[in-house]
């Protein structure tokens, strides 16, 4: 018979036989031995293939019969099983085959990040599907110290009990990322943050005469022009109120003149 399965660490076996054709005799049967012609155990345990190799013991015809103490005070067995010749026979034997294929083994390495610091970053790994309580060194072999990024990989040491032969390996990697690291914070900058928060600069700007903040096409700034302007319509207004009294009194002086005459 032929048999096939995953790789699991133990035997893989299958003695079975399928009778065709003409079949036996009425009342005949075989017995079978499945080994190979080194007197081996036609099994497999490791990934391979092999023929299930067997061969015929012995063409039997009749049966084990038991006799009980009402026939025999002793209880003895009654042999009446008879030896057929294998020659009666034209057997042709048709092997099967056994086949053991690979096991799945993941690994898995874990992602990172961190900013510069000029220490490598490293993380760590795991194996899933090693059988039967098997065996092997995962040896982590990823690093990222300058900025930038690169896979997190490993290798296998197959140092335990697992055979690598026996594993299909398939892996899903990280990835290890260091970013640029941040200016340190300054006090001062805090410190200078305060004062123009409060109209104070630390340190005074000199005068520019062409600068858009207090100048305006080479003219006074808008709240001195304002300044003057009031300025001079009062002194206007002082020299006209002036002006009429010296008028007043000069009419008034004027008729009194007259009237005295």
């Amino acid at each position: 018979a032929t048999d096939e399965k995953v790789y699991d660490g133990t035997p893989l076996m299958k003695p079975e036989v399928t009778v065709s054709g003409d079949g036996y005799a009425p009342g005949e049967e075989a017995v079978y031995i499945f080994e190979d012609e080194d007197g081996n155990e036609s099994s497999i345990t490791n990934v391979g293939e092999i023929k299930n190799q067997f061969g015929i013991e012995v063409i039997e015809k009749g049966e084990l019969k038991t006799l009980y103490a009402a026939d025999d005070a002793d209880g003895d067995d009654e042999n009446t099983v008879e030896t057929i010749d294998e020659n009666n026979y034209n057997i042709k034997k048709v092997e099967g085959t056994l086949t053991v294929t690979k096991a799945k083994l993941t690994v898995t390495t874990l992602t990172g990040k961190k900013a510069f610091d000029g220490k490598p970053l490293t993380a760590e790994g795991t194996v899933h599907g090693l059988v039967n309580g098997e065996t092997v060194t995962l040896k982590m072999t990823g690093s990222q110290t300058e900025v930038g990024s690169s896979l997190n990989t490993y290798q296998l040491v197959w140092d335990g009990t697992a055979l690598e032969a026996n594993y299909d390996v398939e892996d899903q990697l990280g990835t290890l990322e260091v970013t640029k690291a941040q200016k340190p914070n300054d006090p001062n900058d805090d410190k200078d943050k305060d004062k123009n928060k409060n109209g104070k600069t630390g340190t005074k700007k000199p005068h520019d005469p062409k600068s858009s903040d207090d100048q305006t096409n080479g003219k006074k700034p808008a709240k001195a022009a304002q300044t003057g302007d009031q300025f001079d319509i009062m002194i206007y207004m002082m020299l006209m109120l002036t002006a009429m009294a010296v008028m007043i009194v000069m009419v008034v002086w004027s008729r009194r003149r007259r009237d005295n005459e």
